[in-house]
Formats: structure tokens, sequence, C-alpha cells
């Protein structure tokens, strides 16, 4: 009987599997010991592994458990939660409400925020959500007047509330944040507050980056550490959907990209993907779903490494495509489950994800896949391979191949000679066309040799 719990979900890591331990301890006692107020940026794209970063940070932060931890009030904030159902122009206002109701502190205390928000989020629903920002972005960047600054002990209420000027009420939120902050670190006994941000590379871009725009007014309250899980791609896209690419110059968009990063960001983080330890990953997700592996064997690790790379949300990816296959493959006639045939498998799965227009190609016309054929990829000439493919590759990509079918060359030489031979072409053409289920673009027409 097949074993129950197999497959991989994008729930974050529970266990360091990668070789993060230098980098989680490093992050561990800056976050304890830093200067504040402090924000740092753990930046990434998809999949690398930010939010399990988050979480392995978390438990060095906490060891005792959340109600007893070591001198720190932690607090987590996922946005992507509270970004859905139209909340997008609440959605600051959500995150300070979320945040002022796990500081642990009296109603009392927590009262004159509640009030501000109350009030904040009926406004935001009378005036459109660039006006909020106008008023929020001029707030961040200038000081009040005199005038205005005397009414900020007045409004007490959520109807004195409704009578000022937005910008006011955001002025006097901060105010009551940074007290509420004091009162939760006194009643904790606590010295720091670390706030963890996470998803905010799920969010549209440009809501992403109006969502730092308005913590921005948040970010410098003192003994807080902020830690924001971002794609710096995402906040350079938002910056442009925003504020647009003047005379169409990417280099400028960049910049502008950049310097608004910078002034939110003391501490930038990049995962360190390049320096990823994959060889114990992927021994834990072949025994996860019950197939064979040589620890040895570092073939595995080197299809991965020069195709998808070392992203743990696309190798949860590709292992989830190979227990399917693993489990259809018992009861296929057409299919063996030898050693060499699950490498030919996991081989084809690599160039499936890596790309999938040279898969394509394999899949619609399976009389081009001969030695020769290999031999050119092996060498990465472009012209000669997009001929022979039929596509219009860059020679970049054919390059990549060029790294890649080495490798895809020793799994598929399962006889030792020289070159392939028949036999590894014929046992090739039919583990391929058994690899289309699990492709999302791959073509219907089947494969046959």
């Amino acid at each position: 009987m097949v074993g129950s719990n197999k497959g991989f979900t994008d729930s974050a890591a529970e266990s360091d599997l990668l070789g993060l331990e230098n980098y989680i301890d490093g992050l561990t006692t800056f976050i304890k010991t830093c200067k504040t107020p402090m924000t740092i940026s753990i930046q990434g794209s998809w999949g690398t592994g930010k939010t399990s970063l988050m979480n392995f940070i978390e438990h060095k932060l906490v060891p005792r458990g959340r109600d007893n931890p070591d001198d720190i009030l932690y607090i987590p904030f996922n946005t992507w939660q509270f970004s859905q159902f139209n909340m997008d122009k609440e959605l600051a206002l959500s995150l300070i409400a979320c945040l002022i109701a796990e500081m642990k502190i009296d109603k009392q205390k927590q009262a004159p925020v509640t009030s501000l928000i109350k009030g904040l989020t009926k406004k935001a629903a009378e005036i459109s959500k660039e006006g909020m920002l106008i008023f929020i972005e001029s707030l961040a960047g200038s000081r009040m007047s005199n005038v205005v600054e005397k009414g900020l002990n007045k409004a007490t209420n959520e109807e004195e509330i409704d009578e000022i000027n937005p910008a006011l009420a955001i002025k006097m939120l901060k105010q009551e944040f940074e007290k509420a902050v004091a009162a939760a670190l006194s009643a904790n006994n606590v010295s720091r507050l670390v706030i963890f941000i996470d998803d905010l590379d799920r969010l549209e871009p440009r809501k992403a980056v109006e969502l730092l725009e308005v913590l921005k007014i948040f970010l410098d309250c003192e003994n807080c550490v902020f830690v924001l899980a971002i794609d710096y791609e995402v906040v350079s896209r938002g910056v442009e959907a925003k504020y647009g690419v003047l005379d169409n110059d990417p280099a400028a968009a960049r910049e502008k990209g950049r310097s608004f990063f910078d002034k939110i960001i003391q501490v930038p983080f990049k995962m360190p993907i390049a320096r990823y330890r994959i060889n114990q990953y992927v021994e834990q997700c072949f025994n996860d779903i019950g197939l064979s592996y040589d620890a040895n064997d570092a073939i595995y690790e080197k299809l991965i490494e020069r195709s998808i790379g070392t992203n743990p949300r696309a190798m949860k990816r590709l292992f989830n495509s190979l227990s399917l296959l693993s489990i259809i493959a018992k009861t296929d006639k057409t299919q063996n489950s030898s050693p060499e045939d699950q490498k030919i498998l996991f081989a084809i799965l690599c160039l499936q994800y890596c790309n999938e227009d040279v898969y394509n190609a394999f899949v619609r016309n399976p009389d081009i896949l001969t030695a020769d054929l290999f031999a050119q990829l092996r060498q990465g000439e472009p012209e000669i391979v997009n001929e022979i493919l039929s596509l219009k590759l860059k020679k970049d990509e054919v390059l990549k191949f060029q790294s890649f079918f080495a490798v895809f060359i020793d799994v598929l030489n399962t006889s030792g000679k020289e070159e392939i031979d028949a036999a590894d072409l014929n046992k090739l053409g039919k583990v391929l066309a058994f690899s289309t289920i699990t492709s999302a673009g791959a073509d219907d027409k089947p494969v046959a040799r």
C-alpha cells in the first residue's frame, strides 16, 4: 500500500537542510544586539526560503517559547492574508492594529490607537487611495505647522477623529504607536520589540511599495527592529509602476528603485542561494517520497544545479512531479523502475522545468533524438542547436544547456560506451513520452519511437 503524506507543500521548512546555520546565528545575534530603530530586509526571489529563514531566526530569538523570550517581544505579520478581499486601502492600518493587539498591553492603553485606526479607516473609505497616500507621503517627508501640532492632544475618540485632517490623525497614530511600544516593553519586561513582516513580495508590486511608504512612518520607533521579507525586484517594479520611467530609461528606473529601497532599509541581507548545500535537502526529499538515493552519487545535485538552480520551492515542485510519476510508473507496463530509469526520468523533469521549449521540441519530434543532437547540445553551438530544434534560443540559453547536457548525457549513457547508442535513445523516448503528464505546456500529441 502506498504510504501517506507524500509530496511537498509551500509551507516553510521546519528544519535547516541547506546549511544556513551561520546566517541564522549571525542574523539572530544582530537583531538582539543592534542599535534601534533598525530595519532589516531579507531579500530573495520567489521560493528562495525567506519565510523558512525567518522561522529559524524566530526559534533562536524565543528559544523558551513566545511567552518567555530572551529580552525580546516578537510579533509576526503576514501581509498576504491581510491584503485579500479588497483591503488594500486599509492594509497598513490592519498591520498597525494587529501589532497593537499582539503587544499584550491593557485595553485602556490600546484605546487611543484603536480609535485612531477606526477613524482613519473611515476616512480611507471616503477618499481615494491616491488622496490618502498623498496625505501620508506629505506627512512622512515634512513637519506640520505649530497650529496643527497644537491639535494633537484634542482628539480623544472616534467622533472627534472624524473631524480632523487624515494627515493629522496619522501623526497622532505614530505618537500613540510609540507610547504603545513603550508600554508593551514595560509590561513584558523586555528591552526591544522585533516585528517580522513576511510575504511583501506576494503583493502586487505597486501595493507593496505603497505599504512600505506607510510603514516608513513607523520604522523609526525607538527600541524596535523591523525585519521585512521582500524581493527587491518587486520593489523596483512597484516604484516604476507608481512613478513611471522618465524617457523610458530602465537605468533611471533601477536607480529610483534603489534610492527608495535605501531610504527604508538599513541592513540588506540577500538569501545565499549560491551557497546552499543541497545534498542533505535532496537526500531528505528522496527519503520522503520513498525512492532510492545513493549519497555517494552526486548526479542528482548536478542536474538540479545546472537546470533549475537551488531554489527550494522549485525543487519541491520537481520532487512532487517525480513522486507522482514514480507512483504511476509502478502500474504502467511501458515503464521500468530501475535506478537508471529513475535517473533518466529525473533528468527529463529537470529539463522540463529548465526550458519547456527545448523539452517540447523533444516531445514534438522524437526523430531528432540522436547521438549527434546531444553532442551538439554539449558543444553549445547556437546556430546548429536552433536549426536542429527549430527554435530561436539565445546564446546564453544554449551555453547553459552545454553544461546541463554534459550531465544529462552521462545519465542517459547507461551502457558506458563512448557515445549514446540506440538502446539508450529508445529508453529516453519511452520515459520522455511518459513525463508529459506533469508538464503544464507539453504538447498533447503522443510520442512514439
